[in-house]
C-alpha cells in the first residue's frame, strides 16, 4: 500500500500504453533513493513504445525521510519486490527488461539468478558488497552480523546535505546487512546453478567507493563458469550512488 505517508515524488511507477507492448522495461533504483531516481529513464523508454514498471523498495520514499524507517528491512521484502516487479512486466511486455543501479542491481542480480521469464538484465554497480577487498567470507560474515549488531543510522553524526528531497540522507547498517543477505543469496544459487537469465550486461564504476566491483566480479565469474552464453562486462568511470 502506497498511503498519504509517503513523499508524493516517491510512489511507484508505472508508465503504460494501455496494451501488452514488445517490451516492458522494468528499473530498480538504490538504497535511500526511490523512483523518481528514474523517472526520466522511463520516461524516455516509454516514449520509445515500451511500458514501463518503477516499483517503490520496501521502506523506501517515506515523507518525513528519516533513516530509520530503512532499519526494519528485511531481504525477503528485497526478494519479493523483485519477483513481483518481474510478475507484473510479464503482462506488460512479451518480452521483459531489467536494469537496476546499486541496491536495485542486486535485485536485478537476484533476477538473473532466478528468473528464465527476464530477456535481458542490466547490472549497474551492483551492491553485492561494500568494501572494495572484500571477498565473499566477509561479505557472508557481515550479511550475519549486521543485522543482529544495534543498528547504525549515518545521519546520527553526519547528514549528506547534498541529498536530492526524495531520498533519506544516511544509511541505515541494519538495511546494509538485509541488503548483503540477498547479495549472499545470490551467490548460493550461483554456486549450484547457471544463470536463468542468459543475457546479461554488468557496469562498474571506478570511482564509486559504496560498493565492492570484486564481488561483483565474483558473481560474474560463477555465471561464466555455468556457462553463460551471452554476456557483457564493462568497467566504466565515473561515478554512481547507492
Amino acid at each position: 500500500m502506497e498511503g498519504s505517508d509517503l513523499n508524493p515524488v516517491c510512489r511507484s511507477i508505472l508508465l503504460t500504453h494501455g496494451i501488452r507492448t514488445e517490451r516492458a522495461v522494468v528499473f530498480f533504483h538504490g538504497l535511500t533513493n526511490c523512483p523518481q531516481q528514474f523517472r526520466e529513464l522511463g520516461q524516455i523508454f516509454f516514449d520509445m513504445g515500451d511500458n514501463v514498471l518503477i516499483l517503490r523498495l520496501p521502506r523506501h520514499g517515506m515523507a518525513d525521510r528519516k533513516v530509520e524507517n530503512l532499519s526494519p528491512l528485511k531481504a525477503e521484502e528485497l526478494r519479493d519486490c523483485a519477483d513481483t516487479s518481474v510478475d507484473i512486466a510479464c503482462g506488460l511486455g512479451q518480452k521483459v527488461y531489467v536494469c537496476g543501479l546499486s541496491a536495485g542491481g542486486t535485485l536485478a542480480a537476484w533476477i538473473v539468478q532466478n528468473r528464465s521469464e527476464v530477456t535481458r538484465a542490466v547490472l549497474i554497480a551492483p551492491a553485492l558488497g561494500f568494501s572494495r577487498r572484500e571477498g565473499t567470507r566477509l561479505q557472508k560474515a557481515m550479511a550475519l552480523l549486521l543485522p543482529l549488531l544495534p543498528d547504525i543510522r549515518t545521519d546520527w553524526y553526519s547528514v549528506d546535505p547534498n541529498a536530492p528531497e526524495h531520498t533519506y540522507p544516511g544509511f541505515s547498517s541494519a538495511a546494509l546487512g538485509q541488503l548483503l543477505r540477498l547479495s549472499v543469496a545470490t551467490f548460493a544459487g550461483a554456486v549450484d546453478r547457471a544463470p536463468k537469465v542468459q543475457d546479461v550486461v554488468m557496469v562498474t564504476s571506478k570511482s564509486d567507493e559504496a560498493v565492492s566491483d570484486s564481488v561483483a566480479w565474483l558473481l560474474i565469474g560463477f555465471w561464466r563458469g555455468k556457462g553463460s552464453p551471452r554476456s557483457t562486462f564493462q568497467s566504466r568511470c565515473g561515478s554512481s550512488t547507492t
